[in-house]
């Protein structure tokens, strides 16, 4: 779930001080099965800053598909304790039809951050880079303004759908916004463009502990909303399989392990490792059918000490049943995958 996409010398002092605190943390069992994924809705403060009194890992992760064919990440990761101790991360990584053309990071002490432990709000210097409120229509709203030398992001994203929030065995995790609306302006290489598009916020805090790895994913159709996470313990045993699937702007469900297939039908061997890029993803559970086909058409790779990264651009395509209502889904979306080797 983690969006691990970083710059080797920077995250190389983030993951000494988090790999030196780190704690064991036990997997939530069930009855021997992997852990079930019980979301609670999400609130404002669930976006705010977390603080606690040992290290842990945090972040902010947002992405965006856009409507003149860009799409961004961008990140905000923190290793810390007590407000006070640790760094900040800052990225931004903007894509062209799913290749990367420019990428920016800023790595900062927590001492010049401030961030606020009620609501949304991180400022650099008095200079605001996230600010979340709800408006007058009850919708959550999050405005991002970060600029890395130069490569800027001035984005507004409403919410769209009910947000969730919940434990996975390894700390807290879920996404306020699992599908928004995001309009602003993006500037790259000294162009001003203007952006409109869907875009996708999680946020997660307490981590003392990383699954082995994971692919994560969601997708989308005009009333439902889809993000997976299929988190590993080790090559054989799964940590969990988190499904959780948003109907219109008031519902969602979470899906029992038992009614979610994942199958992998093509790889390409990618640095070092055979890399999923043609995959069927089915959920049958209760009123909910889902079959879609997952095709990979971009691969951006980042390998930081103990962790290699994949960053997927993939083409959703299938089929999600309602309440006996079909809908097809012709979706283009960020994905990742993870592996500590």
């Amino acid at each position: 779930m983690l969006k691990m996409k970083f710059d080797r010398v920077s995250l190389i002092i983030i993951l000494a001080i988090f790999m030196a605190n780190i704690l064991y943390v036990p997997i939530i069992r069930s009855n021997y099965n992997p852990y079930w994924y019980d979301p609670r809705d999400a609130t404002l403060e669930d976006n705010a800053y977390n603080i606690t009194d040992y290290f842990t890992l945090q972040w902010w992760y947002f992405d965006a598909m856009f409507d003149n064919d860009y799409s961004i990440h961008i990140g905000m990761m923190t290793v810390g304790s007590k407000g006070i101790h640790g760094f900040f991360l800052f990225q931004i990584n903007v894509f062209k039809d799913g290749e990367l053309i420019e990428k920016k990071f800023r790595l900062m002490p927590v001492r010049f951050v401030d961030a606020s432990y009620s609501e949304p709000l991180i400022k650099i210097f008095s200079k605001e880079v996230l600010r979340g409120y709800i408006d007058e229509e009850d919708r959550m709203i999050l405005d991002v303004s970060l600029d890395i030398r130069g490569l800027k992001a001035d984005l507004k994203f409403t919410g769209v759908t009910k947000g969730w929030m919940g434990h996975t065995g390894l700390g807290m995790w879920g996404c306020p916004l699992p599908k928004a609306h995001v309009v602003g302006n993006l500037t790259v290489k000294g162009e001003k463009i203007s952006v409109n598009g869907t875009g996708y916020q999680e946020h997660g805090w307490d981590i003392r502990r990383l699954h082995r790895s994971w692919h994560w994913g969601k997708f989308t159709s005009n009333s439902t909303n889809v993000v997976f996470s299929q988190n590993m313990k080790n090559r054989w045993k799964e940590d969990v399989f988190l499904v959780v699937v948003n109907v219109g702007e008031d519902n969602y469900t979470s899906i029992f392990r038992e009614n979610i297939n994942l199958f992998h039908e093509e790889y390409v061997f990618n640095h070092g490792r055979f890399v999923p890029i043609k995959s069927v993803f089915q959920v049958y559970q209760d009123d909910i059918q889902i079959n879609v086909e997952f095709k990979v058409q971009s691969i951006d790779f980042r390998s930081l000490l103990f962790f290699n990264y994949w960053r997927l651009h993939v083409k959703v395509n299938g089929t999600i049943s309602v309440d006996d209502v079909l809908e097809n889904i012709d979706d283009f979306q960020i994905m990742d995958f993870l592996h500590k080797p």
